[in-house]
């Protein structure tokens, strides 16, 4: 079996994707893709996982927004430092929304009783 991506330099360095060839029983070569670099569509995935891919970017995207609609309403006196660094934060997903609305913000004063 001769693997052409590693080696004297015939193969991309550092991306993880192994195609090697493959001799069989009668003689024959095929080439075969390693299963670290094999990917799906989505259309090939079960219905399952489907689902569960759309229920988490679902609430990834809802995070994201709910995040960014307080940070561009709140005042700046009610946010903890300056919005620009919160703002780039909440581009990182997941963990910079999270650590806005748990971190970034002074709590908001109650509604006034009438």
């Amino acid at each position: 079996m001769r693997n052409p991506s590693f080696g004297e330099g015939g193969g991309s360095a550092g991306v993880g994707v192994a195609l090697a060839v493959v001799e069989g029983n009668n003689g024959s070569t095929r080439h075969e893709e390693s299963s670290m670099g094999h990917r799906k569509n989505f259309r090939d995935l079960p219905r399952k996982r489907k689902v569960q891919i759309v229920i988490v970017a679902a609430a990834q995207l809802a995070l994201h927004g709910y995040a960014w609609r307080d940070l561009i309403t709140r005042p700046a006196d009610q946010v903890k430092g300056p919005k620009l660094p919160w703002g780039l934060a909440l581009l990182v997903n997941w963990i910079g929304p999270i650590a806005y609305l748990a971190a970034g913000r002074e709590k908001r004063d109650a509604l006034p009783a009438d």
